[in-house]
This record gives C-alpha cells, sequence and structure tokens, in this order.
C-alpha cells in the first residue's frame, strides 16, 4: 500500500507544561507531610477500600493525596 505524501510543513502543537494552578486546581494541598499523612489515615479509616499515599507536588510545593485499590 502506497504512503501518503504529507506536506513537509506540518503544523505540530508545542508541548506546553502544565503550571502550578492548572496542575493543581482540584487537588487538595497541604503545607507538611505530616497534615498529609494525617488526612489519609483519617480517609482510610472511613473509607476502608482504598489506599491513599503522600506526594510532594513539583509545581506547588505543596503536599497531596493519591490512592490506590487495594
Amino acid at each position: 500500500m502506497p504512503r501518503r505524501n504529507y506536506s513537509k510543513k506540518r503544523q505540530t502543537t508545542p508541548y506546553v507544561a502544565p503550571t502550578p494552578d492548572v496542575a493543581c486546581r482540584e487537588k487538595r494541598r497541604f503545607p507538611t507531610e505530616k497534615q498529609s499523612i494525617y488526612a489519609a489515615e483519617t480517609q482510610e479509616l472511613h473509607h476502608p477500600e482504598i489506599e491513599l499515599r503522600t506526594y510532594m507536588c513539583q509545581f506547588c510545593g505543596g503536599w497531596h493525596l493519591t490512592r490506590s485499590k487495594k
């Protein structure tokens, strides 16, 4: 099957890294790791079917929660 001859001047959209406002807009932000761990443990008591972990955000410098099913 023959290849299509695409124009060599095809426009591609450049990658734009997310800004802190966009990356963290809908996430809860905790100022310290200790506070995020406490929030994760509290939520795990209410919802034992999920496991929560904390991570430091590279955009805002705060701490967020992430979950995975047990």
